[in-house]
């Protein structure tokens, strides 16, 4: 079989891949950098490539290929780290992530024609490390060594999926579906690692003297917190008009905007109380205080505001999906809470905008612009 893992170190996932894998597989070999080689100890196990050699494909490399194919053919079993380099942050998600796979290795494990077996590294190199890029990428190289070192004596967590078949494999027909699906295998293993953020942890909202959690008690009706203060709320509106970006337009008299509950505690306030008032009025309220949860802290929130009336009248809450997938994984969605996703669909919420707990205030809802202007507020978010 083949063993294929992201690459987030350096030789140090080699040398842990052998350790492990040689305790089962005396015969286990791993196809990587020649340096790696060069480590006395690990000689024997090492398949080398040269991936400084003219800067070109890592595993172009004819007696590597020869080598491996021969030693899979012969019954053996091959580790590959298919990206050929260190994962880096120079991607759109700004995550460690490999970068996108070699062709040339992803046609070994197609040629080779034997199973695959996922391993995920879940660890990463200093901060410095990532930056020193931004100067030159062979910096980066000369900090391997050392990043290394770093790691005596620290845990590096590691999880091994299960086996691909063959035929699994004949079903991806092209080498680009190929190694999007082996791609995604070995970073689904990253889920077992993300944690749900605790609904313990006490929401940071003024003028508000409860005590946390706040659970449904024998299905008694709570009574719905005080309106909140308008000249907090006000202050609030007045940073955000003048702060580039929260503003999304205006029309007549209303305002729209789209910011982060850190930046508008009074709001969030407020927004939970109406929240609460316009869903219990439909028989669908938390019978809470006010309707916030856990999730409003690291979701963005598009609201309109009424500047003649001085008053908040509607919203929708939105999960942007690269920010929340790179925080808290698939757990920092709401739905998640509703539904089991399968793991094979958790690296699309990236590209995704989760919307809910929208409401409009009941004076609000016969008027004929709140609920359409929140509807274009999206649309602005989504362009």
């Amino acid at each position: 079989f083949i063993l294929v893992s992201n690459h987030p170190l350096g030789a140090i996932d080699g040398i842990l891949m052998c350790k492990i894998l040689l305790k089962v597989r005396p015969d286990f070999k791993v196809m990587g950098n020649f340096l790696l080689s060069k480590i006395e100890p690990m000689a024997p196990f090492v398949i080398s490539v040269n991936p400084f050699e003219g800067r070109k494909d890592a595993y172009n490399s004819s007696s590597g290929m020869r080598e491996t194919l021969k030693h899979l053919q012969e019954g053996g079993c091959i580790g590959i780290f298919p990206a050929g380099e260190v994962s880096n942050k120079n991607n759109e998600y700004g995550e460690v992530l490999d970068k996108p796979w070699e062709k040339t290795a992803l046609k070994l494990i197609k040629k080779a024609k034997v199973p695959v077996v996922p391993m995920y590294f879940h660890a990463t190199n200093s901060k410095i490390f990532y930056n020193v890029a931004k100067l030159h990428p062979d910096l980066q190289t000369v900090m391997l060594p050392a990043e290394m070192m770093k790691k005596r004596e620290k845990p590096i967590r590691i999880r091994i999926g299960k086996p691909i078949s063959v035929k699994q494999l004949e079903e991806e027909e092209s080498i680009e579906e190929l190694g999007e699906y082996l791609y995604r295998k070995v970073y689904m293993l990253k889920s077992y690692y993300e944690k749900r953020k605790s609904i313990t942890e006490k929401l940071k909202l003024p003028n508000m003297a409860l005590k946390l959690p706040l659970l449904k008690q024998n299905n008694i009706v709570q009574n719905i917190i005080d309106e909140t203060p308008i000249e907090d709320i006000i202050s609030e509106i007045e940073v955000l008009k003048n702060t580039e970006n929260k503003k999304l337009f205006s029309h007549g008299d209303y305002d729209i905007f789209f910011t982060t509950s850190a930046e508008i505690p009074s709001i969030m306030r407020e927004i939970g109380r109406q929240r609460e008032l316009t869903f219990r009025a439909v028989g669908e309220g938390t019978n809470l205080p006010f309707d916030l949860d856990e999730y409003d802290n690291h979701y963005h929130h598009l609201f309109l505001w009424d500047n003649a009336e001085r008053k908040l009248v509607g919203a929708y809450r939105m999960a942007l999906g690269a920010e929340v997938m790179k925080k808290y994984g698939i757990n920092g969605f709401y739905t998640s809470s509703l539904f089991e996703y399968d793991p094979e669909l958790q690296p699309f919420f990236r590209k995704v905008i989760e919307m809910g707990r929208a409401y409009i205030s009941v004076e609000y809802q016969q008027k004929p612009f709140p609920l359409f202007l929140l509807w274009r507020g999206i649309v602005h978010v989504c362009l």
